[in-house]
């Protein structure tokens, strides 16, 4: 069956401006057209800074994990943050405080991260759903055209007709 052209025009408002994307042979996005991706190199172009972000939090990870040891897990740096105490507890103090002021921002970011990591997953959940609803005759009919293109590759054990 073929699908009649759509000239629907479906605008988006961005932080950084108007997108006009006008859906058939033409694309307009903007004043710079060398700005336009494909939708899967798009995805890819997500995937690949996720990817980047994952491995971003693994190292934070560490970084917090080795500052849990020598900070709070070490009986030796403690006694050496005593001692400093004892020579300058205002400098000492102020060391602490801006650690903690650090950590309580790093918590912070973590939660922002998190919370754009949600809106990430529901968005991607939301397309893969989407793609599966809105295109579903067109994968109906790709699922088809493989079952038929592997049964001519591989003949069925049993054919009909009883031989």
């Amino acid at each position: 069956m073929a699908r009649s052209k759509q000239t629907d025009e479906v605008k988006v408002t961005t932080g950084e401006g108007k997108i006009t994307l006008t859906i058939g042979d033409t694309v307009k996005l903007g004043s710079n057209p060398s700005e336009h991706k494909l939708p899967a190199q798009r995805l890819e172009h997500t995937l690949s800074k996720l990817q980047d972000a994952l491995g971003a939090l693994k190292l934070a990870t560490e970084e917090l994990a080795i500052v849990d040891a020598e900070m709070i897990g070490s009986d030796a740096h403690r006694q050496i943050i005593i001692a400093s105490s004892t020579e300058d507890p205002i400098k000492t103090a102020d060391d602490i405080e801006s650690h903690r002021s650090q950590t309580a921002e790093i918590a912070q970011f973590a939660a922002d991260v998190g919370k754009l990591a949600k809106a990430v997953k529901g968005k991607a959940g939301f397309i893969g759903a989407a793609l599966g609803s809105v295109y579903s005759v067109e994968l109906l009919a790709g699922d088809e055209e493989r079952a038929r293109l592997k049964d001519r590759k591989q003949p069925s054990l049993f054919p009909s007709g009883g031989e």
